[in-house]
């Protein structure tokens, strides 16, 4: 079974100044915006991260997002399962893809 959950309205400056420094180490380099966005981000001073991610057209902090989600993916899952545990749900999430 799937479940598709959309998100919109995000704070993406928020997002990126919470979640960036958890990741940044696994994330250098690759290919396309994202890793790029991420090469810049890695020189930018940490209190001006949501300056420069404010200023971004929305496709590339869209990009950004789904790269930061992909790379804290295993502790996405620990925190659903836990939440599924505490509700007493009785459902085990065996994966998140997260895509643009």
């Amino acid at each position: 079974m799937q479940i598709v959950i959309t998100v919109d309205d995000i704070d993406y400056g928020d997002f990126v100044e919470r979640y960036y420094p958890l990741v940044k180490d696994r994330i250098q380099g690759g290919e396309g915006m994202s890793a790029m966005l991420l090469s810049k981000l890695s020189t930018v001073p940490p209190d001006q991260i949501r300056k420069v991610v404010d200023m971004l057209p929305k496709s590339a902090k869209d990009e950004l997002a789904v790269k930061l989600l992909n790379a804290n993916k295993e502790r996405l899952l620990s925190r659903a399962a836990r939440l599924l545990d505490e509700q007493d749900l009785g459902l085990k999430i065996l994966d998140v893809e997260i895509r643009k």
